[in-house]
């Protein structure tokens, strides 16, 4: 019984993660500009874009990019035939479009730093929301208790995505204030001012 539920729950992961890709892969094969004209720059001709294309397997129809990226990330991946052919190791997520570089690569390199600022956002997060909770229930029914209720609800029901923004916003203006002895200004923010001239 309990071999069942897990191997469903497992079942369940795989296919989530599935759509997930999908989703993703759908979303970047509409909506995104064309690789090969980004990798060539302005100044191709056509024929080397769609020589490009064809090394990146731009040009084949979506289901097989798809299933060509899925098996890149298990058993790897060839670009190009003969002496352009490029193989991309397992798990190979690609190359950027941009830089040339693995995508894994890239991955690898950018990991300590994301994981570094998650867990210090998450063991700051959860320091401040013991306080705040030992806090309210020690003073229980005051104003205190209210403020830090209503503060915790009203943070958790708003996305994160609506903090990003101003987080960011401000984050970046004090930074570079405290780089600076002179008030910096930025050329995007209102809030920092409007840029010098």
């Amino acid at each position: 019984m309990m071999a069942r539920y897990v191997i469903g729950r497992l079942a369940g992961v795989v296919v989530i993660l599935f759509l997930v890709c999908l989703f993703t892969f759908v979303l970047f094969f509409t909506l995104q500009p064309d690789p090969a004209v980004m990798i060539c720059g302005k100044t191709c001709t056509p024929e080397r874009i769609d020589q490009i294309r064809d090394v990146l397997g731009l040009n084949q129809p979506f289901l097989t990019q798809f299933f060509g990226f899925l098996g890149g990330i298990f058993a790897g991946r060839d670009y190009g035939e003969g002496a352009n052919l490029v193989h991309c190791a397992a798990p190979c997520l690609g190359y950027s479009f941009q830089t040339n570089q693995s995508v894994m690569d890239m991955v690898v390199e950018r990991l300590p730093v994301s994981a570094t600022v998650a867990i210090g956002a998450a063991v700051l997060w959860l320091l401040v929301g013991i306080a705040a909770g030992l806090l309210s229930a020690v003073k229980e029914g005051t104003w205190w208790d209210r403020t830090a209720m209503g503060l915790a609800l009203g943070g958790s029901s708003i996305p994160t995505t609506c903090w990003r923004w101003p987080c960011s916003t401000c984050s970046s203006c004090s930074s570079r204030c405290c780089r600076s002895r002179r008030p910096w200004r930025s050329p995007t923010t209102r809030w920092c001012g409007s840029s010098r001239t």
